[in-house]
């Protein structure tokens, strides 16, 4: 079923009902897959104790929008650096987890909690609470 650290779960939400503290998706990996950059920008911020990779991709309404990649056990790419869509940035890993798996969200200024998730990649497949997922 779908639960926090399921690590029998493919694709899971692990946000706790009505807050908004797992702004992202997990997608269960075992360690050392290749992680690929989802649109071209610039490498924003790494933070390597968790593996953790956030890329700019440009600004809307004056807000940076940005993708992050955490918990790889490699990262292969420094600040600064500009990326391509499709580029292999690191590979995946189990930093700062209790199991191997990619968290992946789309982030608007990731230091205001407001904004950790602005836009939704998928449909969701799990119900998640209302105003979860901001929208521009």
């Amino acid at each position: 079923g779908i639960h926090p650290y399921d690590p029998n779960d493919t694709i899971f939400y692990a946000e706790p009902p009505g807050k908004n503290e797992h702004a992202g998706i997990d997608y269960n990996l075992p360690i050392g897959k290749d992680i690929v950059a989802a649109a071209p920008g610039k490498v924003w911020r790494i933070d390597e104790s968790c593996g953790d990779i956030l890329i700019l991709h440009g600004y809307i309404g004056g807000r940076p929008i940005a993708t992050r990649y955490a918990h790889l056990s490699q990262i292969l790419v420094s600040e600064g650096d500009k990326i391509a869509r499709g580029e292999i940035i690191g590979y995946s890993g189990s930093k700062c987890t209790p199991y191997p798996h990619l968290h992946f969200a789309v982030n608007s200024a990731p230091e205001n909690t407001d904004f950790w998730a602005l836009l939704d990649p998928y449909a969701p497949i799990v119900p998640v609470p209302a105003g979860f997922w901001l929208r521009l």
